[in-house]
């Protein structure tokens, strides 16, 4: 089902173009599991990841397959002198 983008607005009404991660709008917007499978960025060549170990209690490098794709278009979309870092 399409959702139209959430649109942030001051206390005036204005448009936001940025909104922290500690609104309080942000920690109210619901989250479904969808059941798009996870992806190991570890395994992804194109894009540079800490190739440290994880250390105990963190959450390993793993994202939702369609953030990857969106992640590894942009990468390569980026001129030869830039990089994600």
């Amino acid at each position: 089902m399409f959702r139209p983008a959430m649109r942030w607005c001051d206390a005036e009404g204005r448009r936001l173009d940025t909104v922290p991660l500690s609104d309080p709008r942000v920690a109210a917007v619901e989250v479904r599991e969808g059941g798009e499978p996870l992806t190991d960025l570890r395994e992804v060549g194109v894009l540079r990841l800490d190739q440290r170990p994880a250390r105990p209690g963190e959450a390993p490098a793993r994202l939702r397959l369609g953030v990857v794709d969106r992640l590894v278009t942009a990468r390569t979309l980026l001129s030869s002198g830039c990089a994600c870092s």
